[in-house]
C-alpha cells in the first residue's frame, strides 16, 4: 500500500499570508476612519449651515425691516404720535454686542370705523391681543398706542379695539392697525451645563413684552458693526473654528 506524501504550508507562505491580511485590514481600517471623519465633518457642516440659516432668518429680517412704518417709513415721516412712549429712541441700534430693531408688522388690519375717541372697529380675522402695542397708520399720519380691550362684534366677523389713550390722528379713514415689533438680541446663561460644569451661553431674542426665545446655543460672543446702512454681525460659538458672519442692509432706518 502506498501513502501519498502530504506537505503543509511553509513558514514563508504563512508569513506572506499574514502580511497580506495585515495590509488588507489596515486599508479597511483607514477607509473606515476616513468615512467616519467624513460623516462627522459633513454633520458639522450641516449644523453650521443650519445655524447660519437661523441667524439669517431672525437677524436679517429685523435689520431690513427696522424703521418700517407702513406706506411711509420712519426715516421719511415728519411725526409719529407716541404719547405713551412705547417706542424706543432709535429704530435700529447696532453697535458692539447690541442689536435692537423696531418696526411695524406687515400683518395689517384695516379700520372699518372709529366708534369713539378711543375705539376702532377692524376686520375680525387677526391675532391681536390685549396689551399689545400697535401702530394706527395711514399714508399721512401714524400713531402708537396700546390695546386695553378687544371685543367681538357681529358674531366674530369684526373686532372692536379699545385703547388706553384717545386716538389723536385726525384721519382714521383708510387706516390700518398693526403690531409694534421690537426685538433685542443678547447672550445669556442657560440652566444647562457643559461637561466642564460651567453654564452654557446661548443667543436669545427678547421681544417688546420682554419675552425671550433661545435661537442659538453654545455661543461665545457676538460682534455687531454698523457702517451707514450696512450691518455686519459676527457670532462665535464654542465648536466652529470660524465665526458665523451675516451682512444685511437697513432699508427703512438710517
Amino acid at each position: 500500500m502506498r501513502y501519498s506524501q502530504v506537505r503543509g504550508a511553509g513558514l514563508l507562505e504563512i508569513m506572506i499570508a499574514l502580511l497580506l491580511g495585515a495590509i488588507i485590514l489596515t486599508e479597511i481600517f483607514r477607509y473606515s476612519f476616513f468615512l467616519e471623519n467624513s460623516v462627522i465633518f459633513s454633520a458639522k457642516k450641516v449644523e453650521a449651515i443650519e445655524k447660519n440659516n437661523v441667524l439669517f432668518a431672525w437677524m436679517a429680517r429685523d435689520i431690513e425691516m427696522a424703521g418700517y412704518v407702513g406706506c411711509v417709513n420712519a426715516r421719511s415721516r415728519e411725526c409719529i404720535i407716541d404719547d405713551g412712549r412705547y417706542l424706543s429712541t432709535t429704530w435700529l441700534m447696532a453697535n458692539g454686542d447690541v442689536l435692537q430693531s423696531q418696526y411695524m408688522s406687515t400683518q395689517q388690519y384695516s379700520v372699518i370705523n372709529q366708534e369713539n375717541t378711543n375705539e376702532v372697529l377692524i376686520d375680525g380675522d387677526n391675532n391681536l391681543k390685549p396689551d399689545d402695542v400697535v401702530f394706527i397708520e395711514n399714508c399721512w399720519e401714524a400713531e402708537v398706542t396700546k390695546i386695553r380691550k378687544i371685543s367681538s362684534v357681529n358674531y366674530g366677523a369684526q373686532k372692536k379695539l379699545q385703547f388706553y389713550h384717545p386716538i389723536k390722528i385726525e384721519n382714521i379713514k383708510n387706516a390700518y392697525v398693526a403690531k409694534l415689533i421690537r426685538n433685542e438680541y443678547a447672550i445669556k446663561e442657560t440652566s444647562r451645563k457643559n461637561p466642564q460644569g460651567s453654564s452654557i451661553l446661548s443667543l436669545y431674542v427678547i421681544n417688546e413684552k420682554n419675552n425671550s426665545d433661545e435661537i442659538l446655543e453654545n455661543i461665545q460672543s457676538i460682534t455687531v458693526i454698523k457702517s451707514q446702512n450696512n450691518v455686519s454681525i459676527s457670532v462665535k460659538d464654542n465648536e466652529s473654528l470660524l465665526p458665523m458672519v451675516l451682512v444685511a442692509r437697513a432699508y427703512n432706518a438710517s
